[in-house]
C-alpha cells in the first residue's frame, strides 16, 4: 500500500490547440479536466498498475468539490480531502501537436497552521490503518501552496517514522530542502530541483551524478534522479545506476517523472535495483505516449528495452 499525500492538489485543464501563437486567438480542438497534483497522479499510475494506494488531499471551494469528482472518475474513490479554507488551484496546460506543453499553474492558497495540522493528522491516520495489513510507504508529493510553512515536511516524515513506513518525496524548494535535512528514505528530484538543491547548474551527466551522490550522503537513503531525455539515475546505499529508454515521439510528457516515482514505488525492496529502476523508467516512458497526464497507455513499454548501467563513486 502506497499512501500520497498532496498538499497543492489541483485540477488540470488541459487544451489542445493545432498551434500556439501568443497573442492570437485560439480555438481549442479538444478539453479535459483531471484530478493532478504529483502525489495524485501517482496514485492514479499506481492505481493502473494494480498496486493498492490511497491519496490524502486538500480540498476547498467549488474547485475542490469538483477534484473530489474527478478522483472518483480516475479510480481512486477512497481518496480522503482534507477540508481547507482556500479554494483548490487550477492548473492550465495547452498542447500542440508536435510541441513541448505549455503549462500555467496557480499557486494555491497558504495552509493555516490548524489546516496542516490536519493534514499530518489524517495522514498519519490513513497510513496506521495501511499499517495493519501491509507494508506502507508514505509519498509526499509535490509543490507547497505559497505561503504554507515548509516544516509540513517534517511532520510528515515524522508520521511516516512513527508508522515505521518509508518515506518518499518529490517536492522543490524549501520543502524539498526539509526533506533531505529530516532524511527522507527516498528523494526524486529533477535537474532544476537538483541544481537548486546544489546551488549549481548540473547540465551534464557528471555534474548530475555528483550533486545526486552529495543528496544521498546528506540523507543516507535513496536518490532517484529524473532526467527527462537523458532518463534517470537510481543512487542507493548499495550502488549507483543510470537509466535510459529506447527514443520515443512523446505525445504528453506533463506528469512523467510522476509516474517514474510510481513505477519506482509499485516494486519491491527485495527486487534487484537495476531491474526497479528500468521499470520505473518503462512506466515513465509509457506515461509519454499518453495525452492524459501521469496516465497509462492500453500497452505498455517492455522494461526489457530499457538499458540500465552501474555507476561508480558512490
Amino acid at each position: 500500500m502506497i499512501v500520497t499525500v498532496t498538499p497543492n492538489p489541483s485540477v488540470d485543464r488541459t487544451y489542445r490547440v493545432a498551434a500556439l501563437r501568443p497573442g492570437t486567438l485560439h480555438r481549442a480542438t479538444g478539453v479535459t479536466a483531471e484530478a493532478s497534483g504529483k502525489g495524485v497522479n501517482v496514485s492514479r499510475v499506481l492505481h493502473r498498475l494494480g498496486v493498492p494506494t490511497r491519496a490524502v488531499v486538500t480540498a476547498g471551494g467549488r474547485e475542490g468539490r469538483l477534484l473530489s469528482e474527478l478522483l472518483t472518475v480516475a479510480g481512486l474513490s477512497d481518496a480522503v480531502a482534507v477540508p481547507v479554507a482556500g479554494g483548490t488551484r487550477v492548473n492550465v496546460t495547452i498542447v500542440t501537436a508536435g510541441g513541448e506543453p505549455t503549462k500555467v499553474n496557480e499557486p494555491g492558497v497558504a495552509l493555516t497552521a490548524a489546516e496542516a495540522t490536519r493534514l499530518v493528522t489524517m495522514a498519519g491516520a490513513v497510513l496506521g490503518g495501511a499499517a495493519r495489513t501491509h507494508r506502507p510507504w508514505l509519498a509526499v508529493c509535490g509543490s507547497l501552496p505559497a505561503g504554507t510553512d515548509p516544516a509540513l515536511l517534517g511532520e510528515l516524515v515524522g508520521v511516516a517514522r512513527t508508522a515505521g513506513a518509508p518515506v518518499a518525496v518529490d517536492a522543490s524548494g524549501a520543502a524539498l530542502l526539509s526533506a533531505v535535512d529530516h532524511k527522507a528514505d527516498l528523494v526524486k528530484p529533477n535537474r532544476d530541483e537538483l541544481s537548486e538543491l546544489a546551488g549549481h547548474r548540473v547540465d551534464t551527466m557528471s555534474a548530475a551524478f555528483a550533486a545526486a551522490r552529495e543528496v544521498r550522503a546528506r540523507t543516507g537513503g535513496t536518490v532517484l534522479l529524473s532526467l527527462g531525455g537523458d532518463g534517470a539515475l537510481l543512487l542507493t546505499p548499495a550502488g549507483a545506476w543510470h537509466g535510459l529508454a529506447r527514443a520515443i515521439v512523446p505525445v504528453n510528457t506533463t506528469g512523467a517523472g510522476d509516474a517514474l516515482l510510481a513505477g519506482y514505488l509499485a516494486g519491491d525492496a527485495d527486487d534487484d535495483p537495476a531491474e526497479r529502476l528500468a521499470s520505473a523508467i518503462a512506466v515513465a516512458t509509457s506515461a509519454c505516449l499518453s495525452p492524459s497526464t501521469a496516465d497509462l497507455p492500453e500497452r505498455l513499454v517492455d522494461p526489457a528495452t530499457v538499458r540500465v548501467v552501474p555507476l561508480r563513486g558512490v
